[in-house]
């Protein structure tokens, strides 16, 4: 039994002691008893050490409650030789998003191995590549590029492009299977893949490292002989799939995007019109995105637009945003912003990618374009914080940059 902390003759010295007791079902009981006081007295028992048990549970408690104060308790026992405290301690820490990546990263090597320091480095890392993605995904899913597309991603003080690279090959089969013409084989847990939000990976990839990425999947290009298969119902490429095809179309490839369009358009020869604008709004998204062809682009967004009705939704106001960025591409403001107003009025929520969005920059001395973004300020609080905007001046608060799919 640990010796009594300071502070701990305001609790019950029983209930302190059953916090210990090798039966889970008493230290659950302890637990509810001490109710409030329950994580200042696992702070002191982070401070002062105690046996595994009780660290693994002070651990899990304190990093639920995600106080930045905490973070210096957690993480000195990354390193610690119990194999469930060290787990205990970088599940804590995972909560904190990019606090925890620096915390583990000012360890010095006294109270951290080079090994183990790589392995929890791996394992923030990747949840910070996953929250970047989902957020990305919920965003822009038109696949926009903008200048502060990957700020979140590159806000961290450590290398990414070998773990994003490491990352895409993991699920390369399941990219190829994409391409091939046989579709995807669905499996529980598969929601969790990386191909299912990991477009912004491939996009920065893209950007940075343009002939390693092209290395990479130059094969999908040689061997994608399309075929004309019957297809029935809804397709839908993955976001990891879109990007590749983005890419190789800009590289002077196009034989991917060609693939893309023509599968998902065979797809509204039985479907009514509404359903179809979707369609046609997606491979308009696609072709502007890839080529910057305005003239194609914006009659297909306008034909959508007029199918989708006038009825109130996040597809018709990310329609209208699209159509926004189109016609700022044609050199066309003043119908631009009137499309963007029109983005912030028919949906549900106002369309958040304005607040990163530096394509409009050239707007900012409109007073209908502070409007809008004030507009957008508002209605971006009602959204889950994993799904608004990253901006830099907004990380004070971890608790919107922490991973919610991690609450118990």
């Amino acid at each position: 039994m640990m010796a009594p902390l300071l502070g701990a003759q305001d609790l019950d010295r029983d209930l302190v002691a059953a916090l210990e007791d090798p039966a889970a079902v008493e230290r659950e009981r302890a637990k509810a008893a001490l109710g409030d006081k329950l994580p200042q007295h696992y702070r002191q028992v982070l401070d002062h050490g105690a046996a595994p048990v009780l660290l693994v549970d002070a651990l899990a408690t304190v990093g639920r409650l995600r106080k930045p104060e905490d973070i210096p308790r957690i993480v000195r026992y990354v390193g610690s030789l119990d194999p469930q405290v060290a787990s205990a301690s970088v599940e804590s820490l995972r909560r904190f998003g990019h606090a925890g990546i620096a915390a583990v990263q000012a360890l010095d090597n006294a109270q951290i191995d080079e090994p183990t320091r790589k392995k929890v480095m791996d394992i923030l890392l990747r949840d910070h590549v996953t929250r970047c993605c989902k957020r990305d995904v919920a965003l822009n899913p038109m696949h926009l590029d903008y200048s502060a597309r990957f700020d979140e991603l590159l806000s961290v003080q450590a290398p990414l492009h070998d773990l994003l690279l490491s990352q895409l090959r993991e699920v390369g089969a399941e990219v190829r299977q994409e391409f091939s013409g046989t579709g995807r084989n669905w499996y529980y847990g598969m929601e969790n893949s990386l191909v299912n939000f990991g477009g912004l990976a491939v996009a920065l990839l893209g950007r940075d490292k343009p002939d390693l990425l092209e290395r990479e999947f130059e094969d999908l290009t040689r061997n994608n002989e399309d075929e004309d298969r019957g297809w029935w119902g809804w397709v839908e490429y993955s976001p990891v799939a879109t990007e590749l095809a983005i890419f190789f179309a800009r590289r002077g490839k196009p034989v991917l995007l060609d693939t893309l369009i023509s599968r998902i358009e065979q797809t509204t020869r039985w479907m009514e019109p509404s359903q179809a604008a979707m369609i046609g709004l997606q491979v308009a998204a696609l072709q502007f995105c890839a080529t910057g062809d305005t003239s194609s682009a914006l009659p297909a967004v306008l034909a959508a637009i007029q199918a989708m009705g006038a009825n109130p939704s996040g597809s018709l106001a990310h329609a209208h945003y699209l159509r926004a960025r189109i016609l700022l591409a044609a050199g066309e403001q003043g119908e631009a912003l009137h499309a963007l107003e029109d983005a912030m009025e028919c949906g549900p929520v106002p369309v958040a990618l304005a607040l990163v969005d530096n394509a409009f920059s050239g707007l900012a001395d409109e007073r209908r374009y502070r409007n809008v973004l004030r507009c957008v300020e508002l209605g971006a609080r009602r959204l889950p914080s994993q799904d608004r905007p990253w901006r830099k001046e907004d990380q004070a608060d971890l608790a919107a940059a922490a991973d919610p799919d991690l609450d118990e």
